[in-house]
């Protein structure tokens, strides 16, 4: 599944680079995404922003804030804290026989718009704003 999940990619004209052990990196519209393999189920299919912003060091909770408003207001994307940093990802279960291309650009525009409103949401309140750095990863 893994090999025609990277065609997939290849046919929507995305040029995925391995990353060390993540996984593949790609970006779409500025927005850098993680596309990561799951080797003991290799029929789940995950796409990340990885490091989207940080959270100021010992100030852990408002981030942790920011990621419930992410989870609560957002279908499909998921917001997680790893480490001092907020990652956006989509996970799914892939069945037999549906459009990878299809699937693959729907996660990818649902995660772009996520990121998007991180940094809306940051931008239109300063309470946060001064807690967080935006973030852009690089491949």
């Amino acid at each position: 599944m893994k090999e025609k999940i990277l065609d997939a990619f290849k046919q929507l004209g995305f040029s995925l680079i391995k990353t060390d052990e993540m996984g593949y990196g790609f970006s779409c519209e500025g927005t850098n995404l993680l596309y990561i393999p799951n080797s003991e189920d290799e029929d789940f299919l995950n796409i990340s922003v990885p490091c989207v912003c940080d959270g100021e060091s010992g100030r852990s909770m408002p981030l942790q804030d920011l990621a419930e408003r992410v989870i609560a207001m957002l279908k499909y994307v998921k917001a997680y804290r790893l480490g001092k940093t907020l990652w956006l990802f989509y996970e799914r279960e892939l069945l037999s026989e549906e459009n990878l291309p299809q699937i693959i650009s729907r996660m990818v525009v649902r995660l772009e718009a996520a990121n998007c409103f991180v940094h809306y949401f940051q931008r239109l309140n300063p309470s946060f704003a001064d807690r967080f750095h935006l973030r852009d990863c690089h491949w």
